[in-house]
């Protein structure tokens, strides 16, 4: 379920962060969310990661618009 809403909740903000729809976008993005153990001790921070499997970028993909 993690994942699962992780992934959703990735997706649901790209649009905004990046200036076009997750899914007409060059761009990926996939969520890091902890493990079973670090769940269990209280950690419920995810984090979604934008890559571009064309090009090497450095910094924030933030307005890129593609």
């Amino acid at each position: 379920a993690v994942i699962e809403r992780s992934q959703e909740r990735c997706e649901a903000e790209f649009d905004d962060f990046v200036g076009t729809p997750y899914f007409s976008s060059t761009l990926w993005t996939f969520g890091l969310w902890p493990d079973r153990n670090l769940w269990e001790t209280g950690d419920r921070d995810a984090f979604c990661i934008i890559h571009d499997w064309d090009q090497y970028v450095s910094g924030s993909l933030e307005g890129a618009r593609r």
